[in-house]
């Protein structure tokens, strides 16, 4: 394993925090480490970003548009609290997850690829 500076370690760490992941890439460009886990904190960022507000929707429908039908109102009134509460959970603790040990590996000097999200930062954040 090749060793890395202890600023590289902590700019790469503190770049799974939401938004500070921009600092590498913009005032560290040159180094290799901080900007590839810039690019996976960012981009865990947007699609928690994205998956939150298509969970929001969804329970708008599910709540306000099809809670109004009579019997069936029920049901989608039943759906549209398991999407906010139960779905929304997994999907924070999912996140706290990946963060959390983004952060560690960063910390310890080591790549890491948080699989599918690595390759999607890729393709949003192109060199």
């Amino acid at each position: 394993m090749e060793k890395r500076s202890r600023e590289s370690q902590i700019l790469a760490s503190l770049s799974y925090f939401p938004l500070i992941g921009i600092i590498p890439l913009i005032f560290a460009k040159d180094d290799e480490f901080a900007c590839y886990h810039a690019k996976q904190g960012l981009t865990l960022f947007i699609l928690l970003i994205i998956v939150s507000l298509a969970l929001i929707v969804i329970n708008l429908i599910f709540k306000n548009f099809l809670g109004q039908i009579f019997i069936i109102g029920i049901i989608f009134k039943i759906l549209a609290f398991l999407t906010r509460s139960i779905i929304g959970s997994i999907v924070g603790l999912l996140y706290l997850y990946l963060v959390i040990a983004g952060f560690v590996n960063a910390w310890r000097g080591r790549y890491w690829e948080i699989p599918l999200i690595k390759s999607l930062g890729d393709k949003i954040f192109k060199a």
